[in-house]
């Protein structure tokens, strides 16, 4: 099995060589959503030769700086018939799509 996970590149004012933590968090996402597509696929033995996670996000400077408009898009050959809203609320269950949209605060400390 191949896993492809995409990530559109926005300018964040990184200097190109790698990933930004904004893509890796963006990667992250689609990563998580896709072992989570494949592990739903496998457990009901629906067949596929094709899943792809494109995830897409706008960066924004407007205080807070941040990402807005995160969407992620699974395309499969899966045959997934009346199963497509248990399949798409399943993978909206993986671990980091959960922190991103339950996580209201992140402590940060400086340790000297």
């Amino acid at each position: 099995m191949k896993t492809q996970i995409e990530v559109e590149f926005f300018k964040t004012g990184y200097i190109p060589g790698g990933s930004n933590p904004l893509e890796a968090l963006l990667s992250a996402l689609g990563g998580c959503i896709g072992i989570y597509a494949d592990k739903y696929l496998a457990r009901h033995s629906i067949p596929y030769t094709k899943l792809k996670v494109l995830v897409t996000a706008d960066f924004t400077t407007e205080s807070p700086a941040r990402l807005v408009n995160i969407a992620a898009k699974v395309d499969t050959d899966a045959q997934l018939a009346d199963k497509r809203e248990v399949f798409l609320r399943f993978i909206g269950n993986c671990p980091i799509h959960n922190t991103l949209v339950n996580t209201k605060e992140v402590k940060v400390s400086l340790s000297m």
